[in-house]
């Protein structure tokens, strides 16, 4: 016999760390070389009302095991382990604890937060969800104001100072439906776990809100997710006055004249790259023989294609092989330009000399290559065309 799921230890006393229970069954995992053990109860909470399932131990004599994953499967609440148990092993299940409480933390925070802001602003909840990280509900409305989402974080803190007690009901002494309490705030049924008291929340910070499917989503932390939002937050402040050399509030304006000053470089840099083609592109069209060949090591494909143009510009009527990339890994770039019946006749065998692929029309030829070593071999099959 195994526990009803809504009634099982973890769901009965959420604070419970560790319970001595009995293997019921344990299967092969259709994939994979995990396990699945079913016990006759459980402290591991399995997946469910958005919470995420909990992780932990299995104990076996003296031998530990890892559980990697909690759910529900056929109405019981499954284990997976790498570790194969028989039935009847007598095992010691522990919680992963400081991951639950987080997990009861954000869960009753969803619920307070729900609750007021129906009570506040007759708004219903649509959605929600508990991430690793960062935590979001979404409201049936898309005109809440930034005024409005502080009036709600306010109640909410407002109601976590309170210390209100938060308890579990059910229906009656066979129901496994399981009626969460808020009181005087909210009640409703939930199969999650949860804080005994909103002041074991500490804290709730709203960090954002977005509009999103035509709902509002707000983005939360609670409890210690709060202090390690401030702490990350106040590193890349150190960070950045440390980078910037600035106070923390003059980060944004120096961060806007960084990016005024990077936009003028790029621009500089494009006339450059233009006029360095240009240049290119005549000292390549004074080459003696039929056709041109030139090979940049620190070139990339836009460059090429740059010195392809001014160098069709000049209507000199010459083939063009361009190349860029490095000659010891053999990966780069390939421009071919010339005549049209030139580049169609002969720019995909060029290219197979240097173990490339690409593509092209009108007279140009562009791709990727493997083997740069060999643009000698390119060298004297552009020689035997006689150009």
């Amino acid at each position: 016999m195994t526990t009803t799921l809504g009634r099982l230890a973890c769901q009965r006393n959420s604070f419970l760390k560790e319970l001595s229970t009995t293997v019921v069954s344990c299967v092969r995992a259709a994939k994979g070389p995990s396990y699945h053990v079913v016990c006759q109860d459980s402290v591991l909470f399995p997946e469910g009302g958005g919470q995420p399932g909990d992780l932990g131990t299995l104990k076996l004599q003296d031998k530990v095991f890892p559980v990697t994953k909690t759910f529900t499967a056929n109405e019981k609440c499954v284990l997976e382990t790498l570790h194969e148990f028989k039935a009847g092993d007598q095992v010691l299940m522990t919680v992963d604890w400081p991951r639950r409480h987080d997990h009861m933390q954000q869960h009753s925070a969803q619920h307070l937060i729900s609750a007021i802001a129906e009570n506040l602003f007759k708004l219903d909840t649509t959605t929600w969800s508990l991430g690793a990280a960062r935590c979001n509900v979404e409201f049936n409305s898309t005109a809440l104001t930034p005024s409005q989402l502080e009036e709600l974080e306010f109640a909410v803190n407002e109601a976590i100072a309170a210390a209100r007690p938060v308890s579990v009901h059910y229906k009656d002494d066979t129901s496994s439906v399981r009626i969460v309490v808020i009181d005087q705030l909210d009640k409703n049924p939930c199969c999650g776990t949860h804080v005994e008291h909103l002041g074991q929340l500490q804290a709730v910070k709203f960090l954002y809100s977005e509009v999103a499917r035509g709902c509002t989503r707000v983005w939360f932390v609670a409890g210690n997710r709060v202090f390690k939002e401030f702490s990350a937050m106040f590193e890349r402040e150190r960070i950045m006055t440390k980078l910037w050399s600035c106070r923390p509030e003059e980060h944004a304006e120096r961060l806007q004249k960084v990016l005024q000053a990077q936009s003028s470089a790029a621009k500089e840099q494009k006339v450059l790259r233009l006029e360095l083609a240009a240049l290119l592109a005549k000292q390549l069209q004074q080459t003696s023989s039929g056709y041109a060949i030139l090979h940049r090591e620190d070139a990339d494909l836009p460059f090429l294609q740059s010195i392809a143009a001014a160098y069709n510009d000049l209507r000199s009527g010459k083939v063009l092989v361009l190349t860029s990339g490095d000659k010891k890994s053999g990966e780069g770039a390939v421009v071919i330009s010339g005549p049209e019946a030139f580049v169609n006749e002969n720019a995909k065998q060029i290219v197979n000399l240097l173990d490339g692929k690409g593509g092209g029309l009108k007279g140009l030829f562009q791709g990727k290559v493997n083997k740069l070593g060999n643009l000698d071999a390119v060298v004297a099959h552009l020689d035997s065309l006689k150009l």
